[in-house]
């Protein structure tokens, strides 16, 4: 007997563990796959995708709602999917600090954590050079943009996707009296530097932000206003359901469960889990990492002064307290 075909597709799970990826062409941007969407109009479920190259990414929820392990999945699903040469990531966590764990990758060129002030400047003096320097590099190749390198399949230049967790705290710090952060959305994705951007609210966020914002995810909120302030006039909260998320796609808004970044009951568990990642990630590598952010360190070597400025000084150089180093 022939069974009639259900009307509508099953309920989405409430845990997906997230499955292995495996290395894809970056033809068409990069996309981190992160979930299973629901479209009940359509009669279809499949794979929730974002393109980090396309658009920066703004995630909303409530404390304990999945916005860190989203951000977990987008680093996970890009660091299985591509090289340490096509996608290097720069982790800002101002939130549980669990992107620490994330330090050792390959891809990873640096995180920062709340009380490091000169590694924010640093880091965000190194992207302003890297958006000038990529903006002439591109103008002597003829193309415009960073997705036109893609299409045309030249290599030499990974996607930076800068990743910042707990943004009222980071703007609260850094974005009251100097916007560094405006004009890098703003200029940024022409030439492949993009934003995923955790925010437990959209206040503070603002227009001039979203304007510059095309991927928007939003967990289950305290103020149903954040999801008008995402979606536009919209009606609807996402399930109580760690993981359930809405995340405006194709002109609609499709329910989400994003996958389990990492797998445990307890957080040892979890951090164990993480760290088994980046070690199988590392021994698939091919010895590339993404450049660091520049430091000062603690001891200036001879090494250090050739490695970053080619010059080459004698054994008994010494450094003044201005930084130059002089012969007794």
């Amino acid at each position: 007997m022939t069974r009639v075909p259900p009307i509508s597709c099953p309920s989405l799970a409430e845990t997906i563990p997230m499955p292995e990826q495996g290395r894809a062409d970056a033809y068409g941007g990069l996309v981190a796959e992160v979930g299973v969407y629901d479209n009940p109009s359509a009669q279809e479920q499949g794979v929730m995708g974002l393109n980090v190259t396309e658009a920066n990414t703004l995630i909303v929820g409530a404390p304990q709602s999945g916005k860190t392990n989203l951000l977990q999945t987008v680093i996970c699903s890009l660091a299985m999917k591509y090289s340490a040469d096509q996608v290097n990531f720069y982790l800002i966590d101002f939130g549980s600090l669990v992107l620490k764990n994330y330090e050792g990758l390959d891809h990873v060129g640096g995180v920062v954590l709340p009380d490091e002030d000169e590694k924010v400047k640093n880091l965000f003096r190194m992207l302003n050079q890297e958006v000038a320097e990529r903006k002439r590099r591109f103008a002597g190749e003829g193309v415009s943009s960073f997705a036109s390198r893609l299409e045309a399949g030249l290599g030499g230049v990974p996607q930076i996707v800068v990743v910042i967790d707990n943004f009222t705290a980071f703007r609260e710090t850094y974005l009251m009296e100097n916007d560094i952060l405006l004009p890098l959305l703003r200029d940024g994705l022409s030439v492949g530097i993009s934003f995923a951007i955790a925010s437990s609210q959209t206040s503070g966020i603002g227009y001039r932000y979203l304007s510059f914002i095309g991927e928007r995810v939003a967990f289950r909120c305290n103020d149903t206003s954040d999801l008008n302030m995402l979606f536009g006039s919209f009606r609807g909260m996402p399930q109580q359901i760690p993981g359930r998320a809405y995340i405006s796609k194709d002109n609609g808004i499709l329910e989400t469960q994003v996958y389990l970044s990492s797998e445990g009951e307890r957080e040892i568990d979890r951090t164990e889990s993480i760290q088994q990642f980046v070690s199988r990630m590392c021994a698939l590598g091919d010895g590339v990492r993404a450049p660091g952010i520049p430091e000062v360190p603690e001891v200036v070597t001879q090494a250090y002064v050739y490695d970053h400025f080619g010059i080459e000084i004698a054994q008994d150089a010494k450094f003044d307290v201005d930084g130059l180093f002089h012969m007794d």
